[in-house]
């Protein structure tokens, strides 16, 4: 827990300070599209031995990397690929370029990357606050669930189908179904405990409503569960004039109350780890 801790953190430090990191995630991932049009085949499941075999070659590094200088390459390894996972976009610095924008064009592409983690056919038509949910899910949430659960393997295959859910090739549309039905088993605990997080750092009441009403456990759309629960998390009311808000912060309300929530719901699955971590080491 203390390695998934620090390297959360290490994570989230590297995007707020070297801002080149998302060109290189994407760099560094640009092999897996060009691995699946090898390797995936026609069948609709030959996706499934193409992204297993990148990450049985990756369990086998991070079994060995255990005892290497006292597990000391294994936590290197943990944080070079938490880091490579996270993302591949800031989410921050997405809200800021859309609240920033000036003009249709500027807006326009500040918004396609914002919306770049939606997969729901009609995804421009989403509001905002469901875009930010959706982003903090895939591009850190889910990575840290599964990087709690499996280590670098887990954070890995998150990632690589979360980002091939959004690309329509050059799997089939067959195939990209399956894919997208597999991903949403993954992400059905993650949304769980998201809208848990949004309760507990929002308006609990409304966010239990919201989840209701979409379905509870049972949500047809994690997408949307994700969009109304966080929508009901945030206050109905609040003063944007403040003299400590900046200028850029004062445009769209909404978005920036949705930002400010995100943080608190990272801020509190770092709590939670190291709260674990202090009950591990007093026993």
């Amino acid at each position: 827990m203390l390695v998934a801790l620090v390297a959360t953190l290490l994570a989230i430090l590297v995007a707020q300070v070297v801002p080149a990191v998302v060109d290189w995630r994407q760099r560094a991932l640009a092999w897996w599209p060009h691995w699946l049009g090898l390797s995936a085949g026609k069948s609709p499941w030959g996706w499934l031995a193409s992204w297993l075999a990148p990450l049985l070659a990756l369990a086998l590094l991070q079994w060995l990397a255990r005892d290497w200088l006292f597990g000391t390459v294994y936590v290197v390894l943990s944080v070079l690929v938490l880091v490579l996972s996270w993302g591949p976009g800031d989410l921050e610095r997405d809200v800021e370029a859309l609240i920033e924008a000036e003009g249709s064009a500027a807006q326009e592409a500040a918004r396609a990357a914002l919306y770049a983690d939606m997969n729901e056919p009609e995804r421009e038509l989403a509001p905002l606050t469901q875009a930010v949910a959706v982003a903090l899910l895939r591009r850190a949430l889910g990575v840290v669930f599964w990087f709690l659960l499996l280590g670098p393997v887990g954070a890995l295959g998150y990632r690589l189908l979360a980002s091939q859910s959004t690309q329509a090739g050059p799997l089939s549309l067959a195939a990209h179904e399956r894919l997208r039905g597999v991903l949403a088993l993954l992400e059905w605990p993650v949304a769980q405990l998201a809208v848990l997080s949004f309760a507990l750092m929002g308006n609990c009441s409304p966010v239990i409503g919201a989840w209701q009403q979409q379905g509870r456990w049972q949500a047809p759309s994690l997408e949307a569960l994700l969009g109304a629960t966080m929508a009901a998390a945030l206050p109905e009311e609040e003063d944007d004039n403040d003299a400590g808000v900046s200028s850029f912060w004062q445009r769209l309300p909404t978005l920036r109350r949705a930002m400010r929530l995100s943080w608190r719901c990272m801020g509190l699955w770092c709590a939670l780890m190291l709260f674990w971590q202090l009950a591990a080491w007093l026993g």
